[in-house]
């Protein structure tokens, strides 16, 4: 319906210009082009919806015992820590190291949290609040986080690298 009152606009301002000109033979035909070609501008209608991809993992302090401030690891993004649910849309996976490994001192943690290849999609643009909400956890957890996210507008794709999680045009 929209293409075709476009097309009888340009029709219009073809007659138009053929009357002022003196031609209407003129006007039709230039009348007729403007309104194809007007029927097929079509102005995208969409929001942007920006997809996040995180590739992180943090090293909980075996002292801690995987828990802060009395809250399991495995809930804390389910609390009021994640207030867009961005994290809640992505599978996280809780590694447990075993008691046997920590005897040869190799690992320093109890678990180990991975955000790995989960896309999450927002409409709105959380850059800021997804590193808040990072850091907050390497202050809840006394942890760093390791590893990297991805933001996608659907025109640029960004990246941010732990620790200081940087935004930088991933080429």
């Amino acid at each position: 319906m929209r293409g075709e009152i476009k097309f009888f606009i340009g029709v219009a301002i073809g007659v138009a210009i053929g009357a002022v000109v003196g031609d209407l033979v003129i006007g039709i035909s230039i009348g007729i082009a403007l309104g194809v070609a007007l029927s097929q501008f079509n102005k995208p209608n969409r929001e942007i919806e920006y997809t996040y991809n995180f590739d992180l993992i943090a090293k909980i302090p075996k002292e801690l015992k995987g828990k802060s401030n009395n809250i399991e690891v495995e809930n804390w993004f389910n609390q009021d820590n994640d207030e867009y649910k961005i994290f809640n849309q992505i599978d996280i996976d809780f590694d447990y190291c075993e008691e046997e490994d920590l005897k040869f001192g190799e690992e320093e943690f109890i678990i180990g949290i991975r955000v790995e290849e989960g896309d999450a999609t927002h409409s709105q643009y959380l850059y800021e609040y997804i590193k808040n909400v990072l850091r907050k956890f390497e202050s809840d957890y006394n942890t760093k986080w390791e590893g990297q996210f991805y933001i996608d507008d659907g025109k640029d794709d960004y990246i941010c690298y732990a620790p200081d999680f940087e935004l930088q045009l991933n080429d």
